[in-house]
């Protein structure tokens, strides 16, 4: 196996500033001489392209605050609302406050519709259509 940093005739490896065939010798295709070049390092697991490169590799879980982004004067609410309605779901913030998502808008609910969803949810639109929008959350 040659070194994995080896395209063609042309070494690519990281830590040159270019792609360049110059340091390219019969090393790099031994099986395991290419382990003593200068320019040969471990290659990552997950190599990222593009845009992806400089994604900070934190959490892969979304928070809901910063996936909702919810404002507190029209979301916040002082204790946990409830509804009957399947698609309504409940997050506790990082103030203590809560706060409703409607999973077929996939957005949060304001104080109002809270309300709203609590008291008419047999008869709202979204949750008569919600099994055909809602994506298999």
């Amino acid at each position: 196996m040659p070194c994995p940093w080896l395209k063609g005739s042309t070494c690519t490896s990281p830590k040159l500033p270019k792609p360049s065939p110059d340091v390219v010798g019969p090393h790099c295709r031994s099986e395991f001489e290419y382990r003593s070049c200068n320019f040969f390092v471990e290659p990552q697991d997950e190599k990222k392209e593009g845009l992806l490169a400089f994604q900070t590799s934190t959490s892969k879980e979304q928070t809901f605050e910063s996936k909702y982004k919810p404002y507190k004067p029209i979301h916040a609410l002082p204790e946990e609302p409830a509804s009957k309605c399947p698609y309504f779901k409940t997050y506790r913030g990082s103030d203590g406050r809560w706060y409703a998502v409607c999973r077929v808008l996939d957005r949060l609910l304001t104080v109002a519709e809270v309300r709203l969803c609590n008291a008419h949810w047999k008869t709202c639109p979204l949750y008569k259509n919600g099994a055909k929008l809602v994506s298999g959350d």
